[in-house]
């Protein structure tokens, strides 16, 4: 697949967004990346917390090992989501060839 959108002007990425955005697939995306990264910001805070645990309160180990996979976790999923919404959008930019 091309890579047209991360080849785009600034200018046109925000137009393809706000395009993007109004159409039913770019509705439902959306909603579900956003969902997707209200789950990660609450697992960062909870990451917080196993780590304030581990360090200030009681040394158990399976703080620390939670901490640490929640992390690599959350990371994941920040990056698969961007990947995602780059794959769909960019999938509407080539097809929509004439707006840009």
């Amino acid at each position: 697949m091309k890579v047209k959108y991360l080849r785009l002007s600034k200018l046109d990425k925000k137009k393809a967004q706000k395009l993007f955005y109004e159409t039913d697939k770019g509705i439902i995306i959306r909603k579900n990346l956003r969902n997707a990264n209200i789950c990660s910001i609450l697992s960062i805070l909870y990451i917080i917390y196993l780590l304030w645990e581990y360090i200030f309160k009681n040394r158990l180990f399976i703080n620390l090992f939670l901490a640490i996979t929640l992390t690599i976790f959350v990371i994941t999923s920040f990056i698969v989501s961007r990947k995602i919404f780059v794959k769909a959008i960019n999938q509407y930019v080539i097809d929509n060839k004439k707006l840009f």
